[in-house]
């Protein structure tokens, strides 16, 4: 999609911006989009080890408090996967950090360094087997097969099971994923208490997702036993999955090319100077979202990220602005791209959000563009590249 100006006979002028074709496929886009140029509480510490015999060296459940196991619940919210998301990608945030708390009965364990205490959890969903990588490391045996088809979870506990605490139990997997055994033999300063459950949980994509909303059905997902007290404690999570997904329609770039002005090198009155914002937009055809968007943790954003091309690069110190493309001939600006408001510029080489997707229909990314001057201008033919990359989040 090429976008050329001639230089004015009359006199030098600096031409117009243009957009050339330079289609990138990257593993988390969209199929091949257009590409643009443009020119112109931690736990409360419990009391020190108890002198009473009948605890020591042993696990418990806290007195007056009964027995249980203790229930954790959490709610992981609303995660968005785009539909070209591939085999082994993370949905949504790697190792998200979610909190449960227990208000019932409390596992409770104490050890004057003369014991071997022990515990271990076990996975109450199905282990996928031979999982892909998840970002490049094996995690065979440790993801769980959920109630959505072709989703699965990594869980690790945070802390109490990775040993740095003398109370600590330390878990004989990689970063305490379950499920995992765990011994505890050092003198506790404190008791060891389980009143909150601490997680990272990462969701990974097994398989095609069926477009729409999935929640997590009821259930728990891992549970853990200790020693002379058995079942501890019970674990599950809950939380919506919404596969957001849009179409490119054969042009989605609103003026192909973006046609940034005709400008005389004398209108360039120093670095710093730009030209009036000219708006563009790209449509995004057919989104599929979920429909609850009253609920802001329901919203799907549609995120932009904006990289070089054809010799165009990023002009550090500057947020959106990018050098000319190797076949130009003009020099002395740059191109920036800013958001509808003309003000604000868009980051380059990182995921930007720009508006929620709709829940149907077709979705409007709004911009606009501006030559930028960063050095003395010579007239010629000015053309630069960028390649664009929509995500989901």
């Amino acid at each position: 999609m090429p976008l050329t100006a001639q230089p004015p006979t009359r006199k030098p002028r600096l031409p117009l911006l243009e957009i050339l074709p330079n289609m990138r496929d990257t593993r988390y886009s969209l199929p091949p989009l257009l590409a643009m140029l443009a020119l112109c509480l931690p736990p409360t510490a419990q009391a020190v080890t108890s002198s009473n015999a009948d605890t020591l060296n042993t696990c418990f459940w806290t007195p007056g408090q009964g027995s249980g196991p203790a229930q954790f619940s959490a709610d992981l919210g609303t995660t968005y996967v785009a539909a070209d998301a591939p085999i082994g990608s993370v949905i949504g945030q790697f190792e998200r950090v979610v909190n449960a708390m227990t208000p019932g009965p409390e596992v409770q364990c104490d050890n004057n360094g003369t014991a071997t205490l022990r515990m271990h959890t076990t996975a109450l969903l199905p282990l996928v087997p031979n999982p892909p990588p998840v970002n490049g490391e094996n995690v065979s045996g440790h993801v769980l097969r959920t109630s959505i088809p072709n989703v699965g979870a990594i869980v690790r506990i945070r802390d109490k099971f990775d040993g740095f605490a003398a109370a600590d139990f330390l878990a004989d997997t990689p970063r305490q994923r379950i499920p995992f055994n765990a011994v505890q033999t050092q003198e506790m300063a404190y008791l060891f208490a389980l009143n909150r459950l601490n997680q990272w949980v990462t969701l990974v994509k097994l398989g095609p997702l069926e477009p729409g909303v999935h929640s997590f059905s009821g259930g728990d997902w891992f549970s853990g036993t200790f020693q002379d007290i058995g079942h501890g404690f019970n674990s599950t999570l809950t939380g919506t999955i919404v596969q957001s997904q849009c179409s490119l329609a054969a042009n989605p770039v609103s003026a192909d090319p973006v046609l940034l002005g005709e400008w005389d090198s004398s209108d360039f009155t120093g670095a710093g100077y730009g030209t009036a914002p000219v708006d563009f937009t790209i449509t995004l055809s057919s989104c599929v979202s979920d429909p609850n968007q009253d609920d802001p943790w329901r919203v799907a954003m549609a995120n932009i990220r904006l990289e070089g091309a054809n010799g165009s690069v990023p002009v550090p110190g500057t947020d959106g602005l990018f050098t000319l493309s190797s076949d130009s001939t003009a020099a002395g600006v740059g191109i920036q791209i800013m958001r509808d408001d003309g003000v604000t510029p868009i980051a380059l080489q990182r995921d930007v959000p720009v508006t929620a997707i709709a829940p149907s229909g077709d979705t409007v990314l709004p911009f606009t563009a501006r030559l930028l001057q960063t050095g003395a201008v010579t007239p010629g033919i000015a053309k630069g590249s960028l390649n664009f990359t929509i995500t989901y989040q």
